[in-house]
């Protein structure tokens, strides 16, 4: 008999154990921008395979090096993305296979001293000359805003050590703010708080609750210029409409459908002037005969399976409409439900995003001065009512999550959230969470389904929904968000959204997405 090696059908030893080694080798792709240098980026789902679910002050090795840990959840789960610098550092070419290993951040010694949950280290770099040094003013940049989910909390606080000195918080995607690793601070703050350019700084949500209360005044102020419709899309009398589009702006049934009917040829031929418009993005033409005076046509993305970018370019098409309407000096702008129908884009992410664009739009910006959501099916009516009254307590809606029911048998102290979810939150299995609801809070053990996506939606069962008062596909506040300490939403008042005339998306909730991609980034 042969000494070759056994087959490979054979069951390993308990010395091999190839299965966590194949988990922890990943295919290096090109690093994204916004993260920076010394950054390494990967799914929510790696981040739980390598337990490093508070990726706010973790690390990853590759080798003997150290890199920091980012999260993006448009990334395959067998990829790295890894910028060029740090690919030559490291010695790896595009498409090598390196092996992950969880670290703890060489430069985490502040951290330690200040022990502050969720804390985050930035670069500092230079401040805009119109920030005031009193009060000392930081600038973000507006995805790290909506990865912190605080809203863009106006009191934060900021050191270089022990010592923390609050701060301002304004949103900024300019030439010095590049990345979610970088803070723009003016030379005044960064005397006080002894740190230098591209010297590292760390940043957190602070503890002021004067802060706190005023955030949540300003939140449930901002309610009163987001109003649910009572009339269909076409027939509102506002300055604008956006149309959930196609790439090719040449019209289709459903809202998109009704908006070209009611605007008249000269809207189809004003399309076709403009040719087509990019995914994520926006255009705007007259509103013709229709009784607004311009239409925005914003292109939502098709759901794939949650990590091909849907999230940001959702984002970006209500962004880029916004940004439109401040452009044509709009007062009132009214929107559809974007990419919620035949684009299967989940209701629970879908309305969470559009929520947290819009609020975060208002607080920064005078125009438009009203923005209208118009539902279409009573899941969509009943999840903007929700996030409304949601706002009106002053919680941050990117802090929340859309409540569904439990699976069969799950205990009445637990909450159910999908990998990528655990990963934005900062939740790790077997760990306690508050959540909270109009009903009152309480403290759940997290445990972590299958299913990787949606981000914002958590699973109860109906004793737990009881306790929070709140019925599945209403929605609580995850986590003891700094916008939100002490504030219980305010039950919903009775909106009501009018039937559109027709639209291109049945507005339903996606069931859970398991399925693989094989796209690089």
């Amino acid at each position: 008999m042969s000494d070759e090696p056994q087959s490979e059908t054979t069951a390993p030893t308990e010395k091999t154990r190839p299965e966590p080694e194949k988990l922890a080798r990943y295919k290096v792709v090109r690093g994204i921008k916004a993260a920076g240098k010394g950054c390494a980026v990967v799914s929510p789902l790696t981040c739980i395979r390598l337990g490093l679910s508070d990726v706010t002050r973790k690390a990853v090795k590759i080798g003997a090096t150290t890199l920091r840990l980012q999260v993006k959840s448009e990334l395959r789960d067998d990829i790295v993305a890894i910028m060029a610098k740090d690919r030559k550092a490291l010695g790896v070419e595009l498409g090598a296979t390196v092996v992950l290993a969880a670290a703890t951040a060489e430069q985490d010694t502040a951290t330690d001293d200040v022990s502050v949950p969720g804390a985050r280290r930035l670069t500092v770099k230079k401040g805009s000359k119109d920030d005031p040094d009193d009060p000392p003013t930081a600038r973000l940049h507006s995805e790290l805003l909506r990865q912190v989910r605080f809203g863009g909390a106006p009191s934060c606080a900021l050191s270089a050590g022990a010592a923390g000195e609050r701060v301002t918080v304004k949103c900024c995607e300019g030439e010095r703010v590049r990345s979610t690793n970088h803070v723009g601070l003016r030379k005044g703050v960064r005397e006080k708080i002894g740190v230098g350019l591209d010297g590292e700084a760390l940043f957190w949500c602070d503890g002021d609750g004067g802060a706190r209360a005023a955030l949540r005044t300003e939140l449930s102020g901002l309610a009163e210029r987001v109003i649910i419709a009572d009339k269909p899309l076409v027939e509102l009398e506002v300055d604008a409409i956006v149309n959930a589009a196609n790439e090719q702006l040449r019209g289709g049934g459903g809202v998109d459908g009704a908006i070209h009917a009611a605007a008249g040829r000269e809207l189809r031929r004003a399309c076709g002037e403009l040719g087509s418009c990019r995914t994520g993005d926006a255009v705007a033409t007259p509103g013709f005969e229709l009784p607004a005076g311009h239409v925005f046509h914003a292109v939502g993305p098709k759901w794939q399976d949650g990590r091909n970018d849907e999230h940001r370019l959702l984002g970006s098409a209500y962004r880029r409409a916004l940004e439109l309407a401040e452009q044509k000096e709009a007062k009132t702008v009214a929107f559809p439900c974007i990419s919620t129908g035949v684009y299967r884009f989940p209701l629970a992410d879908a309305t969470v995003i559009a929520f947290s664009e819009i609020t975060l739009f208002l607080r920064t910006h005078e125009r438009p001065e009203k923005v209208y959501v118009c539902p279409f099916t009573d899941q969509e009516k009943a999840a903007y009512a929700s996030l409304l009254s949601c706002l009106r307590g002053g919680i941050a809606p990117g802090s929340c999550c859309a409540v569904q029911r439990a699976k069969r048998g799950a205990p009445d102290d637990s909450v159910g959230l999908t990998g990528a979810a655990a990963a934005v939150f900062g939740a790790e299995k077997g760990a306690g969470i508050t959540i909270r609801g109009v009903g009152g809070e309480a403290c759940f053990t997290v445990s972590i389904e299958k299913a990787e996506y949606p981000v914002y939606r958590c699973r109860l069962n109906a004793k737990a929904r009881k306790q929070l008062g709140v019925e599945p596909g209403g929605f609580v506040q995850l986590g003891a968000g700094p916008a939100a300490e002490g504030a219980v939403p305010e039950e919903p008042q009775g909106e009501t959204a009018g039937e559109p005339n027709g639209r291109d998306e049945a507005g339903q909730d996606r069931a859970d997405q398991e399925g693989t991609d094989e796209r690089d980034v």
